[in-house]
């Protein structure tokens, strides 16, 4: 979610089969399969909590005040791939990468994992979680007028999925990530927070998540998916802790030529306590909406599609400190083999 992780808006548009955001069918033969996508975007954000990921920075290094953060542009290149074999006869397959999938729903998790198709049509999936890209955050985000340090946050989790229920269209998913903090210095270092209130901003924890949807046809080349998802935020510091939901609406729309997906997404977070440093209990709403155009074949080059995205990402929050945004504008090609 981007409610507590950097994420790309990169969306990535997968050769449209029956159902967006549906899980990909098991090829019939055995063998390698899979896709690498490379590509650049230019990007702004507004995030007081994330420093950024890898080597691209996403916040300021100081900041004057507790108040709302400032922005931040940067030239994002990006590189993601899925490498996938499957073992035809027992309908089962392994993989490791970023799913497209999960591109889609912009989520920008690595997976190492295993499918199993069963008569009825339905897949279902077990796969290790973790970041293909380490995320930096500030040890202490609440520093003022001086540079404040960055840290690695680490995730890793289990994530297991059921596509097309007993053969239906319905699709669930369960997943569970640690959160760890290399250095968590929250509220310690100029607030004079005494330590029970400075355990309130503790960042480190649990999370989990479900989410179901169901793709539906509404006209000639049209699909229209909703989805919902639910999810807890399990936390050490209870200031931060929360509970969440999020609507999300993907469309897409085949054109002779060109594929188009969009996505809008909503949500609400409520939080366990009161914050120490701000005095109230925080309240998040996020929104968001990204589009994307799909082009096969590009200047003729066979097994390529070329793809454009624009979107945009908001937090807004009671305290105007957690408030957030990101916006993107990507081109890029999907090779698939």
């Amino acid at each position: 979610m981007f409610r507590t992780t950097l994420i790309s808006l990169t969306v990535i548009l997968r050769c449209i089969t029956d159902a967006a955001l549906a899980m990909e069918p098991i090829p019939d033969e055995s063998g390698l399969s899979g896709y690498v996508r490379p590509g650049i975007g230019v990007a702004g954000f507004k995030d007081n909590m994330v420093a950024g990921v890898a080597f691209v920075d996403t916040g300021n290094e100081r900041i004057d005040s507790l108040g709302c953060p400032n922005s931040e542009t940067t030239v994002i290149p990006s590189l993601n791939m899925d490498i996938r074999y499957t073992f035809a006869d027992t309908r089962t397959q392994i993989h490791l990468g970023n799913q497209l999938e999960d591109m889609l729903r912009l989520d920008r998790a690595t997976l190492l994992g295993v499918r199993q198709e069963f008569t009825d049509g339905g897949i279902a999936a077990a796969a290790f979680q973790f970041p293909g890209l380490p995320t930096r955050v500030w040890e202490d985000p609440y520093v003022t007028g001086i540079d404040r340090e960055e840290t690695d946050r680490d995730t890793g989790g289990m994530r297991f999925t059921w596509h097309r229920i007993l053969g239906t269209r319905w699709q669930v998913e369960y997943g569970f990530r640690s959160i760890k903090i290399d250095e968590e210095l929250s509220g310690r270092t100029q607030l004079g927070l005494s330590d029970a209130e400075a355990e309130l901003l503790d960042r480190e924890g649990k999370h989990h998540k479900i989410e179901v949807l169901h793709p539906f046809r509404v006209a000639e080349g049209q699909t229209l998916t909703p989805s919902v998802t639910v999810g807890r935020l399990d936390l050490d510091g209870d200031a931060m802790a929360n509970d969440y939901w999020s609507l999300q609406i993907t469309h897409t729309f085949r054109l002779p030529r060109w594929h188009v997906l969009s996505n809008i997404v909503a949500g609400r977070s409520k939080y366990d306590e009161r914050n120490p440093v701000f005095g109230k209990k925080r309240e998040d709403d996020r929104y968001g909406i990204t589009v994307t155009g799909f082009y096969p074949e590009p200047f003729g080059l066979t097994g390529w599609n070329g793809l454009v995205s624009i979107g945009g990402l908001e937090q807004e929050s009671n305290i105007s400190f957690y408030d957030k945004q990101a916006v993107l504008a990507n081109v890029g090609g999907i090779y698939r083999f």
